[in-house]
């Protein structure tokens, strides 16, 4: 049976895991890196740190659900607890989009991108690329 869940307002303990995955546009700087990556590396930390929680965000919210159901599948990880911010409707940052989104969109995605980095910048281990920006 898997404990895994998506939910905002689930409390985050002092020690939790985070992961950011960019997406978007971001193919056109560097190639994807593979979900299967980041769930060996969340294997390594969660042997490393013995957290049962983990923060998962992203540019796209299908890769939340795809690295969700991936986690819940997995055996050494099927125990953790996935908790997110991420919104339905994001499907990527593709920065000539934003550029043209109105001041207020642009000031709510100002606002979920400041309280992932907080969230994040609290974790026991982060795990993301070097160019996650």
């Amino acid at each position: 049976s898997s404990s895994s869940s998506s939910s905002s307002s689930a409390s985050l303990s002092s020690c939790h895991i985070g992961i950011h995955i960019r997406r978007g546009d971001k193919h056109t700087e560097m190639r994807f890196v593979e979900l299967s990556e980041y769930v060996n590396a969340l294997t390594k930390a969660v042997d490393h740190t013995q957290c049962t929680k983990v923060y998962l965000t992203s540019d796209d919210y299908s890769i939340i659900q795809e690295l969700s159901a991936m986690i819940s599948h997995s055996p050494p990880l099927r125990h953790l607890q996935i908790i997110s911010n991420a919104k339905e409707d994001r499907t990527g940052h593709i920065q000539s989009e934003s550029n043209r989104e109105e001041k207020l969109d642009r000031s709510i995605h100002s606002l979920e991108l400041l309280l992932d980095l907080d969230i994040l910048r609290t974790s026991k281990i982060f795990i993301g690329t070097y160019s996650s920006n």
